[in-house]
């Protein structure tokens, strides 16, 4: 028996913007990592040395996830859209069906 996959586009639709508020999330984390304020804790020590590219491969690495999960977002959002057309689309077309049966 083949499997039915039910999906609903209101879910995906919402996952969505749940994604585009993880990735909003994450660019205010990159925002707010602030080298100086590690480094001047700990100054001309190995860590403070060590902070400032540290902070920036993790920036980078906060930016690199954002984009991605905006590009989930992006692909949930239309597949929600199509999901909606296309449920709609068989919709009209049944009543269509039902409608040339009734008059024919």
């Amino acid at each position: 028996m083949t499997e039915i996959l039910i999906i609903d586009p209101v879910v995906v639709a919402e996952l969505a913007a749940r994604q585009r508020g993880a990735a909003h999330q994450l660019r205010a984390l990159r925002e707010a990592i602030d080298v100086g304020t590690v480094a001047a804790g700990l100054p001309g020590s190995q860590a403070a040395q060590a902070a400032g590219p540290l902070a920036e491969v993790a920036a980078a690495a906060l930016s690199d996830i954002a984009h991605r999960i905006d590009a989930l977002a992006q692909a949930n959002t239309a597949a929600a859209q199509t999901i909606t057309l296309a449920d709609e689309d068989y919709a009209r077309r049944i009543h269509q069906v039902l409608e040339r049966n009734e008059h024919g």
